[in-house]
């Protein structure tokens, strides 16, 4: 072993001992593209289908990360799977939407995760990647913090196609992405809006469920 190996390794010996990892980062922490890409289990329930089982801790630590810490590793494993999926429409033209952050939430957060995750994607040249045809106008309280039977009400006129926007939307087949999906509120509420501009199709799609 070279002396700057040596060197390097010892640092980060040190780094972690100041800093120890999460017990969500030690989940993920050896888990390599190809075998995340083979968790994934592809559902259909509440008219979105699902690529990730939210049931597994890897997946839960990986989406974590990627919401709440923007962390690399977790939303490289997640853009894999997504590529992944994607690869299946290699023929077929779509516009890929990722359900958008209120813009309160946003400059808090510094980041949408569903577009951090799709930054990573390798999107097929068929489909078009338009994140500015869908906004957030409110400021919603997290769903995760409701009952089922409120999520709906939260969801109430909470998105609007601009009117830049529409022409990216009508007559077109639209793939919605969001990165975690319960009851389905949150994409329901955004694929009632998209209907409102005339798409030939919209379908739901959440990396886990």
């Amino acid at each position: 072993m070279s002396y700057t190996k040596s060197m390097f390794l010892d640092y980060n010996h040190v780094l972690h001992f100041l800093f120890p990892l999460s017990k969500d980062e030690l989940r993920i922490k050896n888990c390599t593209v190809a075998e995340f890409v083979s968790f994934q289990q592809i559902s259909k329930g509440n008219g979105v289908i699902s690529l990730l089982p939210y049931s597994d801790s890897r997946v839960r630590a990986a989406i974590h990360l990627a919401k709440f810490h923007n962390q690399s590793h977790a939303k490289k494993l997640l853009s894999a799977v997504l590529t992944s999926y994607l690869s299946t429409f290699n023929a077929s033209a779509r516009t890929l939407i990722p359900v958008p952050l209120s813009p309160q939430r946003k400059r808090k957060r510094g980041y949408n995760q569903v577009e951090e995750v799709l930054k990573g994607t390798n999107i097929p040249s068929s489909i078009t990647y338009t994140p500015s045809a869908l906004h957030r106008t409110k400021n919603t309280v997290p769903q995760t913090t409701l009952s089922r039977e409120k999520r709906l009400d939260n969801m109430a006129e909470v998105f609007e196609v601009p009117y830049k926007g529409i022409p990216l939307i009508q007559g077109k087949r639209i793939l919605l992405i969001d990165d975690v999906t319960t009851t389905g509120a949150t994409l329901h509420a955004a694929k009632a809006e998209l209907l409102m501009h005339s798409p030939a199709s919209v379908t739901c799609i959440a990396l886990a469920h």
